[in-house]
């Protein structure tokens, strides 16, 4: 039996524009109980944009804002 890989994009499609990758690595960096200092999560929350927009996702900067 293959085991499927969790989805970690709650709201959006995980299949599409890779996002399911993007918010692995977010949730990674973000820790489970958003831990670290502010200045850190808004760093993290950056650079899941820059992920979703290089991938060309048109919800990048949706899902920017709705991290803030």
């Amino acid at each position: 039996m293959a085991d499927r890989e969790r989805n970690y994009c709650l709201f959006l499609n995980p299949a599409k524009y890779n996002r399911n990758i993007g918010c692995r690595r977010h949730d990674n960096l973000y820790g489970i109980a958003g831990g670290g200092t502010e200045r850190q999560r808004w760093a993290v929350d950056r650079d899941f944009y820059r992920t979703m927009k290089r991938e060309g996702d048109p919800m990048a900067l949706p899902a920017l804002i709705a991290c803030l």
